[in-house]
């Protein structure tokens, strides 16, 4: 994880060498249909970017959260 401000990048791996970049573009689609709006990087396109707009509010971040956390559970 890195990051800066708000700008946050999550590097997703399934072991130590082998990057996760479709479990990235599943996570990216998911939270799509649910109104969240993700980007990738990196070489591989596992990193995860979470850049949220400086006006955020705690609700928007509990959305985030939300999103994140039910994909997480169906996996």
């Amino acid at each position: 994880m890195r990051g800066s401000g708000l700008f946050i990048g999550v590097e997703m791996m399934l072991d130590e060498k082998k990057p996760a970049t479709d479990q990235v573009s599943d996570l990216m689609e998911f939270a799509l249909s649910k109104g969240v709006l993700l980007s990738c990087d990196g070489p591989d396109n596992n990193v995860l970017k979470i850049k949220p707009p400086l006006v955020i509010t705690k609700s928007d971040v509990d959305l985030l959260l939300n999103v994140m956390g039910d994909w997480l559970g169906k996996k």
